[in-house]
């Protein structure tokens, strides 16, 4: 990955620098390569770094078997605001490091089981914005807050997740008309509860919660999908926009470009990179593997929408950022 910045006076471009770097590490997740390897942390994750006596926040951009490649997250003094380095566990821990309180089995039935989708609108600016909450319920009382990591191949295998993300999981259970909902680390709390269509809907906590689709077992497409993401703030902007493109025998090719525009009273800055991969794909469930040009592989958890009997669907969803159909297809 390249950089091509103008010229930018220090606060300027550490801001840049924070912005873009947060940015990026959004649509690396989905570009970056991984071993097959089970890994206590995975790519996008949020961790801590010894550096010396001193712990550091950081992403990790790359895992390989034991070993993770970190970036520092540049929250600090302006000289750790680029580094990146190899690290083994014994070096990292997770962030806060806190212990965290287990939550309580909930009263009630646990019957719920999906992935469910709560999309939440507002408006700034003058422009509508988007804000996708998820939840994913298990039948034997979990529940997982977010998207679950590596797709849904293994869905009774909660265990693993639970030691990655504690902060994230928690216990539900339904009665009377109430949903009980207790996260690891929070106080319990207590919703007016319904469905609709059986299961397929439930109302809770805001806008309706509709259960995700799944893909056909084996699925091919011949589909090109984009999805983006900016953000604003300090006299700069930055776009970051990624797109997939399957083939029908199985291969695809994807990439992804970042950029930024920054003015300030003295000066302005510029810039962008760019990053691109290939390599085969295997669909089914709410799974997708990637396997690239040299053998590694990851997983993510991908879902169509809206659910429909449409074909390829118009949009989909993968590891939590909707992607959408491109004309053409």
């Amino acid at each position: 990955m390249r950089i091509f910045p103008t010229v930018a006076d220090p606060p300027i471009r550490k801001t840049i620098l924070i912005a873009f770097g947060c940015l990026c590490f959004r649509v690396a997740a989905l570009g970056a390569e991984l071993p097959t390897n089970p890994a206590v942390y995975q790519v996008g994750d949020s961790i801590e770094y010894r550096l010396g006596k001193t712990w550091f926040g950081v992403s990790v951009v790359k895992v390989d078997g034991e070993r993770y490649y970190v970036h520092r997250d540049g929250k600090s003094t302006s000289e750790y605001l680029t580094w990146n380095r190899w690290a083994t566990g014994d070096e990292l821990r997770p962030l806060g490091n806190k212990t965290i309180e287990l939550a309580k089995i909930q009263a009630g039935e646990n019957k719920l089981d999906g992935l469910y989708l709560q999309i939440q609108t507002s408006m700034f600016g003058g422009r509508i914005s988007f804000s996708y909450q998820y939840y994913w319920f298990r039948p034997d009382g979990n529940i997982y807050f977010g998207v679950p990591p590596g797709g849904l191949a293994k869905p009774g295998n909660f265990g693993p997740i639970l030691e990655r993300d504690p902060k994230n999981c928690g216990h539900y259970g339904v009665s009377g008309g109430k949903l009980n909902l207790q996260r690891n680390g929070e106080k319990p709390a207590t919703f007016d509860f319904s469905t609709e269509g059986g299961d397929a809907v439930l109302h809770f906590n805001g806008p309706a919660l509709v259960r995700v689709g799944q893909f056909k077992e084996k699925q091919s497409l011949e589909a090109n999908y984009e999805g983006g993401n900016s953000a604003a703030g300090g006299g700069v902007f930055v776009s970051a926009s990624g797109n997939f493109h399957f083939h029908a025998d199985g291969t695809f090719d994807s990439g992804s470009v970042v950029s930024f525009d920054s003015k300030g009273d003295k000066s302005a800055a510029s810039g962008g990179s760019t990053q691109s991969n290939q390599g085969q794909y295997q669909l089914g469930g709410n799974t997708l593997q990637l396997t690239y040009s040299d053998g590694k592989s990851v997983s993510f958890t991908v879902f169509p929408y809206p659910d429909k009997e449409e074909f390829p669907p118009e949009h989909m969803g993968i590891n939590g950022q909707i992607y959408k159909l491109q004309p053409g297809h």
